[in-house]
């Protein structure tokens, strides 16, 4: 887990095949420099992000995204987001997680957890569902995102500013 590395102050990441990075970076406290140069694959935080608002813009993203379960909200406002594709969010139905739960529960001879970070994962998507507000303002959604229909206890939605022309039944 990379958010061990309590002393780093720059991860250099530039021109490898990554496509999301762990929310919980945003933990690490001496982080001054985070370099995703030549990742076109990064949806997580989306690379246009990584490209327009660099090391500041991704750290805001990620942090967001950390503490969003914790408070039961997510802001992620003037991000020019045209999409959004939240690793932890991608399509994932309740039984998908139970089936998971149980897998990640499974324990070895020694009693000990056999997956605890698959674990920790599974509790971090299922908190997403208990969303209750979530803030997409100033971006570039044409259209709601789909990943919002899965959020049913939400008690705000906000896409002020964005390029909404309708909303689907």
């Amino acid at each position: 887990n990379i958010s061990l590395l309590v002393h780093l102050e720059e991860l250099l990441l530039e021109s490898n095949l990554l496509t999301s990075l762990p929310y919980s970076i945003s933990t690490l406290k001496r982080m001054k420099r985070l370099e995703l140069k030549d990742n076109t694959s990064l949806y997580d935080p989306p690379y246009e992000l990584v490209v327009d608002f660099g090391f500041k813009g991704i750290w805001r993203y990620l942090s967001a995204l950390h503490v969003a379960p914790s408070l039961k909200s997510m802001v992620l406002s003037a991000f020019e987001l045209v999409d959004l594709k939240i690793n932890d969010m991608l399509p994932t139905t309740l039984e998908d997680l139970s089936h998971k739960w149980n897998r990640a529960q499974t324990r070895n001879t020694a009693g000990e957890q056999v997956n605890p970070l698959e674990m920790q994962q599974i509790e971090y998507r299922l908190s997403l569902f208990d969303l209750e507000a979530l803030s997409l303002d100033d971006n570039r959604f044409i259209e709601v995102p789909q990943q919002v229909m899965s959020l049913t206890r939400l008690t705000l939605l906000s896409l002020a500013r964005n390029f909404l022309e309708s909303l689907t039944e």
